[in-house]
């Protein structure tokens, strides 16, 4: 399999704030990326990443080649949605963000150890937060990431495993 253009990927942010939801997609927009979807919490990203419910159509809602996600909130566990991600092969090579205001060593390595590619403490201002946004698109957005079986096609996806 091919890598996924580096143009027009989708990009999804796992935040229940708000006001964080808002400076997320307001920043990454502005940093030029296309495909910007948010989600409320890790069940709804798993229904996201499944294609269930509203997030079945894969032209409106195609499947992600990054996420971003918040570390601890209400809604959002960072550790089990990266321990979900591992458990399937199909979305283990998905590169994942965190992102918190605050984290202890000890959080910081095991999202590390769950899969994270890159973990951020951001604290200030909208404009560092933009700031880091930025830096970190303009780095994935060079990367090569595999094209993923789960943005493609089922009937594809099932005539590949025949194929193994």
């Amino acid at each position: 399999m091919g890598a996924t253009s580096r143009y027009n990927r989708a990009l999804l942010v796992v935040e229940d704030d708000v006001t964080s939801k808002f400076i997320f997609e307001t920043a990454l927009r502005q940093c030029g990326a296309a495909q910007v979807h948010v989600v409320s919490g890790t069940g709804e990203a798993m229904d996201y990443l499944s294609g269930k419910g509203p997030f079945a159509d894969r032209k409106r809602y195609p499947f992600p080649s990054f996420i971003l996600t918040e570390l601890n909130s209400p809604s959002v566990d960072g550790r089990a949605l990266l321990a979900e991600l591992r458990k399937n092969p199909d979305w283990a090579a998905v590169p994942v963000a965190v992102f918190a205001s605050e984290a202890t060593p000890e959080e910081v390595r095991c999202c590390y150890e769950l899969g994270a590619r890159t973990f951020h403490v951001v604290r200030g201002s909208y404009a560092e937060m933009r700031k880091e946004l930025s830096r970190l698109h303009r780095y994935w957005a060079k990367c090569e990431v595999p094209r993923l079986p789960s943005s493609l096609p089922i009937k594809t996806r099932e005539s590949q495993r025949q194929l193994h």
